[in-house]
């Protein structure tokens, strides 16, 4: 029975410990340095919602928007570059989508 808990607890732990690909989209994706990526993912942490970033699009140089959320929810808006520090861009648009699953 020892055994049975102990496997069970390191297949729930891998699970849970499964890496989320972060996905870089766009024309300016290239562009994005190690730094910029840090930022927007701090910056993007500290959006609307606080939910986990999930996806990057660079649609020009110094914006990108940014989709953060789970599987049935998620958030998107924009974030832009000044001064050499992302921050949200309060002029984009805010997106939240909500999907319920049968």
């Amino acid at each position: 029975m020892r055994g049975f808990a102990l496997t069970f607890a390191l297949i729930l732990g891998a699970c849970a410990t499964k890496p989320q690909q972060l996905e870089i989209t766009g024309r300016y994706a290239s562009r994005l340095s190690a730094e910029d990526l840090r930022q927007i993912q701090l910056a993007a942490a500290e959006g609307p919602e606080h939910l986990p970033l999930q996806c990057i699009d660079a649609f020009e140089p110094n914006r990108v928007r940014v989709e953060v959320g789970t599987s049935t929810d998620f958030v998107k808006f924009g974030l832009i570059k000044q001064k050499n520090r992302w921050i949200t861009d309060r002029s984009s648009e805010i997106k939240t989508y909500h999907f319920v699953h049968p």
